[in-house]
């Protein structure tokens, strides 16, 4: 089996746990959080996977153009790996649920805060900043 027949069948696979809860409300906090990291993984995997495919350009008026954005597979590679270890620092490891509590709104604040050193100019960012101080 290719390389790339085995990477689709995990990728499906992943899809579908993602998608599994479609539909349902889910009202506990961690489980919508977990969700959004494992929704994240799977959308920066697949769209490595259709980068690394190339990317042709038919419509140029002077020339077809046909290449591989390598940098830009890379930055998605990283970027799901990311994912993948946050979702299992928090979620996936062994311990107390008080642990992962802390974990889980340790990594919430870390956001937060890196989210206020950005100059927002738009009003309604500079309002989502107020909110999120609060």
């Amino acid at each position: 089996m290719g390389e790339e027949r085995e990477y689709l069948i995990v990728l499906d696979l992943l899809y579908r746990i993602v998608e599994a809860n479609a539909g349902s409300q889910l009202e506990d906090q961690r489980l919508l959080e977990a969700e959004s990291l494992a929704r994240k993984f799977f959308f920066h995997c697949a769209s490595s996977l259709y980068l690394a495919r190339g990317t042709v350009i038919g419509d140029l008026p002077s020339m077809k153009v046909n290449f591989v954005d390598a940098a830009s597979v890379n930055v998605l590679a990283r970027a799901a790996v990311e994912s993948y270890l946050t979702f299992h620092y928090i979620f996936g490891s062994s311990i107390s649920e008080q642990e992962r509590d802390l974990r889980l709104y340790s990594w919430r604040l870390c956001g937060l805060k890196e989210r206020q050193a950005f100059p927002y100019s738009i009003p309604e960012a500079q309002q989502v900043l107020a909110g999120d101080q609060k």
